[in-house]
């Protein structure tokens, strides 16, 4: 059971992360949210299950869950961000919750301590669980309501392995441990197939579950749901992956990135410095390859101590955090923020079970004990101060980016509001075409036709029942009215 103040670390520590992103309820939909939101509105219960659930009918991911949760938000908060956003604020928190509790469990099955000494494990997961909640690097998938996906499959994933390594916990009582396990591994697997569903790269969860939960579940045929499910959902990959416009228009590709964007990441995960959140500087390159080869030699020493037939958590955490930096290398970009989401997630609990196998070590003299432990505490604090900050600064920063298209949309709405335009013709918008296209569609409804044409080109376009909008200074202006 927590302790007193082990519960006011944890609820100050929720405090810390709601009073960083304390602008994010006021801020704008942004780029591929009116997209998505575009694809949900109006459609009825049956419809959008017919559409989220047909694989092909999808031209982008298969995420039929993410769908059914932005449909949901709608119907709930109809067409205002605020709501959305506190559900992603919800789900993040929920993540950082149980990182931190994985990062307890895991400590505590492989620490040689008695029971007594198990609140030390509940230090580590602390640590686990701030790291989380305020690392910068994954930053998009908090603020970008698009990056929901994000959110939604590593939530349903973390719940997988951790039904999964329950299987093995109570070995103590071997006949309620027995009798459980079906459901246990049954459970395990139904929520590895909602992640899935939510987001492709949770493909990666059957061997996460292996890595974290080894030698705990002794059952043979345990294996097996998990690995059909996997291998049908690969096999419905690819037949979706055959009309993805992401493959068709080249943003996957094999090249040097295979190689560089995983270290970038790797090295984002470690050092999200200020202005590195489009990873798209050279030194990332570099400094991931250092910590790598640091990794690797980790890795060694690891396998020579124990034997790769009897690999240590450590072990297993270093090779299933550099696995889940597998989905970043395909990309012909550098990777964007929010894929870094489960990396961070899986180095949290690397970090808070190194921290929960020191702490709980055979204990130093008092003196250096206290030294030790303080300098933790000290570095921790400071860490928390640092990412908070940058993390106000990314928010921000993001925020402002996306300014044009939240302009666009607040002025589209109120036009439409009291009038139908035939047209909206926007004149040389900074925002992306079909995010312009979608922000009229979405707040004027389908008989308003949007048009994008350049300055030159306007006279031509004008028809009656027009609307045009510019953007002087980024923010859009009506114009005039025909």
């Amino acid at each position: 059971m927590l302790r007193l103040p082990y519960i006011v670390l944890l609820v100050a520590l929720g405090g810390v992360t709601l009073y960083t992103y304390r602008e994010l309820p006021s801020r704008a939909f942004a780029a591929d949210d009116y997209q998505w939101l575009l694809n949900v509105d109006q459609l009825a219960p049956l419809t959008l299950l017919q559409q989220a659930f047909d694989p092909l009918a999808q031209q982008h991911f298969y995420r039929p869950l993410v769908w059914a949760m932005l449909w949901t938000q709608l119907q709930l908060f109809g067409l205002h961000p605020a709501g959305f956003h506190m559900v992603s604020l919800a789900l993040h928190l929920t993540n950082a919750m149980l990182v931190g509790l994985l990062a307890v469990r895991l400590s505590n099955a492989n620490s040689p301590t008695s029971a007594s000494d198990r609140s030390n494990g509940i230090m580590a997961g602390l640590l686990a669980c701030a790291l989380v909640a305020l690392h910068p690097a994954p930053f998009e998938a908090v603020v970008w309501i698009s990056a929901q996906s994000e959110l939604l499959g590593t939530c349903l994933l973390l719940l997988a392995i951790h039904l999964w390594i329950s299987t093995g916990m109570n070995t103590s009582q071997p006949p309620r441990s027995a009798s459980r396990d079906p459901w246990l591994i049954a459970a395990a697997t139904g929520f590895l197939g909602l992640a899935m569903l939510a987001k492709e790269s949770a493909i990666l969860g059957l061997p996460l579950m292996l890595l974290l939960g080894w030698g705990q579940v002794r059952q043979r045929w345990a294996y097996l749901p998990p690995l059909l499910l996997s291998l049908a959902f690969a096999a419905l990959q690819v037949a979706v992956g055959q009309q993805n416009r992401v493959l068709r228009e080249g943003l996957y590709g094999i090249g040097p990135q295979l190689f560089t964007n995983p270290l970038r990441s790797l090295a984002l995960v470690v050092a999200p410095l200020s202005g590195t959140e489009h990873a798209d500087t050279t030194w990332l390159v570099w400094a991931g390859l250092i910590v790598a080869l640091a990794l690797l030699a980790l890795l060694v020493i690891e396998t020579h101590a124990a034997g790769i037939w009897r690999p240590t958590l450590r072990w297993r955490l270093i090779v299933a955090l550099l696995l889940t930096l597998a989905p970043t290398a395909p990309f012909t970009s550098p990777p964007d923020s929010r894929y870094l989401y489960l990396p961070v997630a899986l180095a949290a609990v690397l970090v808070g079970s190194i921290i929960g196998q020191w702490w709980v070590r055979e204990r130093l003299q008092q003196k250096s004990a206290l030294i030790g432990r303080s300098s933790i505490l000290i570095c921790a604090l400071l860490a928390i101060w640092w990412g908070s900050g940058e993390l106000t600064l990314r928010e921000w920063r993001f925020a402002a980016g996306s300014g044009s298209g939240g302009s666009l949309w607040r002025l589209t709405s109120e036009i439409c509001a009291a009038v139908t335009p035939g047209q909206v013709v926007l004149v040389d918008p900074p925002i992306a075409l079909p995010h312009a296209e979608a922000i009229v569609h979405l707040a004027c409804g389908a008989t308003t036709r949007p048009l994008v044409v350049e300055r030159a080109g306007l006279e031509g376009a004008l028809k009656p029942n027009s609307v045009v909008i510019i953007f002087p200074g980024g923010s859009a202006t009506v114009e005039r009215w025909l």
